[in-house]
């Protein structure tokens, strides 16, 4: 089964502001994506976004949530939006580094996460984390707090991978992803070094990368991101960023 090929939003963040998300969403679409990973919602509300999904002819292939919004009342609030949307990856982008820099703290975290994956289990949803250069970085006990939480947390938790994130924390790119089988459901697709050379055109050893997601994390979406345009805009970058990443998956 191949592996669709969504967008993080988040690439084209100010064109949302300065367009509108539907404006966006639909442009994306015609560029041949998939999906797209939602960051924030920019108050639409979850019908008004399933409005602009379902006009473009696209899926929404995951979100970034903060973890405060899968616990507690908020939970009930994330699930029904979600659900409306019909977003079942709901990803934690970022934690501060009290809830990392420690074994203790890597425990406690985990915890966190597997509550809310229980939670989300009925639902048919999953939660999981997106890699940042800090995480693969090692602490103290000799494990980075990718690696804790990636043992510390259950099979369906979503251990989101970012290649450029990764070689910008100076850990191998492929790795990471054969480390864990089948736990990279959404796998972030980014040059390295951000540079603003379009995804797949760069130094990443996307080969490698993508037989791996093939083979042993049992992806189910590729998720480009962009976050430098010395060389595109936002939309052009998006774009070419498509056009490469579609070339190499075709050719596996």
């Amino acid at each position: 089964m191949a592996i669709l090929l969504g967008v993080q939003l988040y690439s084209v963040r100010d064109e949302v502001k300065s367009q509108g998300l539907a404006s966006v969403i639909a442009r994306v679409a015609k560029m041949g994506y998939a999906a797209v990973e939602f960051a924030g919602y920019f108050d639409h509300s979850a019908t008004e976004v399933h409005k602009m999904l379902d006009d473009a002819g696209v899926v929404a292939c995951g979100t970034h949530v903060r973890l405060e919004t899968l616990e507690g009342d908020e939970l009930a609030r994330s699930i029904e939006f979600h659900k409306t949307i019909g977003c079942e990856y709901l990803i934690v982008p970022w934690i501060d580094g009290k809830l990392r820099d420690a074994p203790e703290a890597c425990r406690a975290t985990a915890e966190r996460f597997s509550k809310v994956s229980a939670a989300l289990r009925p639902h048919g949803m999953k939660t999981g984390f997106h890699l940042h250069d800090i995480d693969i970085k090692p602490v103290p006990n000799g494990k980075s707090p990718w690696y804790q939480l990636a043992e510390q947390t259950p099979d369906d938790f979503i251990l989101q991978f970012d290649t450029g994130n990764a070689m910008a924390g100076g850990a191998d790119p492929v790795k990471p992803l054969l480390d864990f089988p089948g736990r990279g459901l959404s796998v972030h697709l980014k040059e390295f070094p951000v540079d603003g050379t379009a995804t797949g055109l760069g130094s990443v050893p996307w080969q490698a990368v993508l037989d791996a997601t093939k083979r042993v994390a049992g992806t189910k979406w590729h998720v480009i991101e962009i976050e430098n345009y010395s060389k595109y805009t936002p939309m052009e970058a998006v774009a070419a960023s498509y056009g490469a990443m579609a070339a190499l998956t075709r050719a596996m």
